[in-house]
């Protein structure tokens, strides 16, 4: 799992959960801010988190097939190590989330279907489950920053081994052939 049409794959791998991941943290804002974006979106929301959790799995065995064939240096291994801590924290991010929607479709059936045996009156969801939403909400909201956090910092410092020396200033500083007219 080197290569795709003679590129490497990590580098087009690592873009999924690089969008993926911060996106999934917002939209976690906005269903921990907007319980009826929960109820709507939370399934896409899971489903989403399942694609980046799979996505996120290629792209670290991608890297790891690809830094057996790269000179090694400070700034990959800066990259790798940051890489593993990143999917360390996506997957408690993920998994959250994911905990977090199920529990809620969970209890919402739960609570309709005892809705309709008990008749009109709604049952109230048991005062646990609550409890336990919250839990996972604010869990998956901090796991989702650090996650993307992580996911900037392991890019940053991927690109930095990269490019690093490859890369020079245009001529007049860096303003390029901008003369002020």
């Amino acid at each position: 799992m080197r290569v795709f049409a003679s590129l490497p794959l990590h580098p087009l791998l690592v873009h999924v959960p690089v969008v993926l991941v911060p996106l999934l943290a917002l939209a976690a804002v906005a269903m921990a801010v907007r319980r009826r974006w929960l109820e709507r979106f939370g399934v896409v929301a899971a489903g989403l988190a399942v694609v980046a959790a799979v996505g996120t799995l290629l792209a670290a065995e991608s890297g790891e097939s690809l830094e057996e064939t790269v000179q090694r240096t400070a700034a990959l291994h800066e990259h790798t190590e940051l890489g593993d801590q990143a999917k360390a924290v996506i997957a408690l991010f993920l998994l959250a989330l994911f905990a977090w929607v199920v529990l809620d479709l969970w209890f919402r059936r739960r609570s309709t279907g005892e809705a309709r045996s008990v008749g009109a009156a709604a049952a109230p969801a048991p005062a646990r489950a609550g409890l336990v939403g919250r839990v996972l909400m604010v869990a998956t909201l901090a796991f989702g920053a650090l996650a993307t956090v992580w996911v900037f910092r392991a890019g940053h410092t991927g690109a930095t081994a990269v490019w690093e020396g490859r890369t020079t200033q245009p001529a007049g500083g860096g303003h390029g052939d901008d003369d002020g007219d």
